[in-house]
């Protein structure tokens, strides 16, 4: 249902699920990175183009507030530091 909103595909289909699996763990990992990348910034554009703004800034709030509670949760709260003080790098260098 999501991907008929965004219009993107869960899955590379240029790149069946054999091929994948056999690639070494790194690479498949950087795989799954660049879709969810991918996945994340069209649902978010979908958000926004059909429930405005505001719909727009609670769903990137409540995202963050997700992959730092499970960030902290396998990694430690020092983890989610690490990464705010990360985000704060790439903004600066804009």
């Amino acid at each position: 249902m999501i991907g008929r909103l965004t219009g993107a595909l869960p899955l590379d289909l240029a790149c069946p699920m054999g091929a994948i699996l056999e690639m070494p763990s790194e690479v498949r990992a950087a795989h799954f990175s660049r879709e969810l990348d991918r996945f994340v910034i069209e649902a978010l554009r979908a958000v926004k183009r059909q429930g405005g703004q505001q719909a727009f800034n609670r769903t990137a709030r409540d995202l963050l507030i997700s992959v730092c509670a499970i960030l902290a949760y396998e990694q430690g709260t020092d983890a989610v530091a690490g990464m705010f003080d990360l985000i704060e790098h790439v903004l600066a260098d804009d």
